[in-house]
């Protein structure tokens, strides 16, 4: 009878869908393996078995390692671990799974069973970005509605674009005459070397020429990119042009400490906010040549001068 029950229990492990793991609970050496855990990682039987966890990669810190198996052998199972390991490809997986503590000749072991997430996880992670890229642009457009002074209005809109993308410091740059000037800035330990000084930069002449963004690796590899004291801290960059009616008006950067931060993605999200970002502008350059018409038209006919209402939007002078 226990023959037939060994046999049983050696058939259901190996015939199991899920991915199973036998592990020794004092050295993580692993005992076995069923099939399913053979396709869920790529690794040959031969090539994990009697190796550790740590040895095969699937442990890489080692504090949660020994959290988890204090809490192993306090508690003696586990349910809804969720754990990040690389498979024999070399890619991150993630799985989720439930560990349970049996005893087999005097040695106390444990049996891991794994389900691959990684594809339902990065969706939930892509719909949640969704959503709060769709929350950030709402926010922002209630901002660019509102009567809020024009300054600030543009610090809100870099602090939402800072909630789907990521960034140490960003920059907004206004074309105005001859030269490019920044007139809003977040993240520089020095704000005052950063704003209302000319800025000449062949990557913000390049954006200006050929009006379309432009990503950069690593700009500590770039001679395009004219450093500062306060840039300094920059390694990836991202420039997106302002542009009204086909017309470059400025442009936004953003920065980021580590090489390699942004893609075709950043792009194309970093656009949604600038298109709003230039109709503010424009918008308020408007209103300082109204206003300008108005103070003209009193000055040459005071007297015959009627005052038409005009709804005003509180700003700083920007322009």
């Amino acid at each position: 009878m226990k023959i037939q029950s060994e046999v049983l229990l050696q058939a259901v492990f190996h015939s199991n869908p899920i991915a199973i793991a036998i592990i020794a609970l004092d050295d993580g050496r692993i005992v076995d393996v069923n099939d399913s855990f053979v396709r869920a990682t790529g690794f040959a039987r031969e090539e994990v078995i009697g190796k550790t966890t740590r040895e095969m990669g699937f442990w890489k810190d080692a504090e949660k390692r020994a959290a988890h198996i204090n809490t192993l052998k306090d508690q003696r199972t586990l349910r809804d671990i969720e754990t990040v390991f690389p498979i024999r490809s070399g890619e991150e997986r993630i799985f989720s799974g439930a560990s349970e503590v049996f005893e087999y000749g005097g040695e106390e072991f444990v049996v891991t069973m794994l389900h691959d997430i990684t594809e339902s996880k990065l969706l939930y992670e892509s719909e949640k970005w969704r959503r709060e890229v769709a929350e950030a642009m709402q926010r922002m457009t209630l901002d660019i509605m509102s009567s809020l002074e024009l300054n600030q209005v543009l610090d809100n809109v870099l602090t939402y674009l800072g909630q789907v993308i990521v960034y140490d410091s960003v920059c907004l740059f206004l074309l105005k005459g001859d030269g490019v000037y920044p007139i809003i800035s977040k993240g520089f330990a020095d704000q005052d070397e950063i704003l209302n000084v000319a800025f000449e930069s062949k990557l913000i002449a390049e954006i200006q020429r050929v009006r379309q963004p432009i990503v950069i690796a690593d700009v500590q590899t770039d001679s395009r990119f004219k450093f500062r004291p306060a840039t300094a801290h920059i390694r990836g960059w991202l420039g997106v042009p302002l542009m009204v009616r086909g017309q470059f008006i400025g442009c936004l950067t953003l920065d980021s400490k580590q090489a390699n931060t942004y893609n075709e993605q950043h792009i194309a999200l970093a656009q949604r906010f600038a298109a709003p970002i230039a109709v503010v502008i424009e918008n308020a350059q408007l209103y300082d040549k109204l206003r300008a018409s108005h103070e003209q038209l009193k000055q040459l006919s005071p007297s015959n001068y009627t005052k038409t209402p005009v709804k005003r939007w509180r700003r700083c002078n920007l322009i």
